[in-house]
């Protein structure tokens, strides 16, 4: 059921985002990032990532509780980790993030 609740944490997130509800996906995050730490579902690192990614461009003031990371680390990492195991579905997603940050 772990499984699950990762999957449903990245999706409900993104959603989140969309409803500006920036809280709701950052502790939807953080609790998928922790989940697939316990689990070791590892097939959804690259999600995280864009989801993370996602969340820093959406919301600047919540950047601390992310690593203090940039969306573009988070860019990367995602982009290596689709190369990696060839999760090539998750482009399109990548290239739409992207191209938020060379909005900003």
């Amino acid at each position: 059921m772990k499984l699950y609740a990762v999957d449903y944490l990245i999706i409900h997130g993104r959603y989140s985002l969309t409803t500006a509800d920036f809280d709701t996906a950052l502790n939807h995050y953080q609790e998928a990032k922790q989940l697939i730490s316990e689990t070791g579902y590892h097939l959804r690192d690259a999600e995280l990532d864009l989801f993370a990614a996602q969340i820093y461009l959406s919301s600047e003031s919540k950047v601390a509780t992310l690593d203090s990371k940039d969306a573009n680390y988070y860019l990367q990492k995602a982009k290596n980790r689709i190369e990696e195991i060839g999760q090539w579905g998750l482009m399109p997603r990548w290239e739409s993030v992207n191209t938020m940050t060379q909005i900003k």
